[in-house]
């Protein structure tokens, strides 16, 4: 997933409550590759579904607990830091709530097409199938 896409989704994830109501169930953690995207998604999808609300500007203070509580290092904080400027920003042009849906179910199928044919490939190579 290009930089891009994962920042408009880690937007939306945050603060669009529209997206969190239908794309929630697509949009997880580990579908993003850097520990501090995995923190946002997750403090933001916490937050979601204790208070039926996106999490706005309590994002950095979410964070922040759960950057303590995984024990990040300093530089990856700054990461962190630096990655909520961007989020929480103005910086960012807004774009399609639909064609970002779209594109989150687009990448979950991709995903699990390419999972599914990793597995049969091991299964292959070790004389399961």
């Amino acid at each position: 997933m290009e930089d891009n896409v994962r920042l408009q989704i880690l937007r939306a994830v945050a603060s669009d409550r529209q997206f969190l109501k239908s794309s929630r169930q697509e949009v997880s953690p580990e579908a993003f590759p850097s520990r501090e995207e995995q923190i946002i998604v997750t403090a933001a999808l916490e937050f979601y579904e204790r208070y039926e609300d996106p999490i706005g500007g309590m994002l950095r203070s979410w964070t922040e607990d759960l950057a303590h509580k995984q024990k990040l290092g300093a530089e990856a904080r700054g990461k962190l830091k630096a990655l909520l400027d961007i989020i929480l920003g103005a910086k960012m042009e807004p774009v399609s709530l639909r064609a970002l849906e779209d594109t989150v179910k687009q990448l979950k199928t991709q995903t699990f097409y390419e999972n599914a044919v990793e597995e049969i490939i091991q299964a292959h190579e070790k004389g399961i199938m």
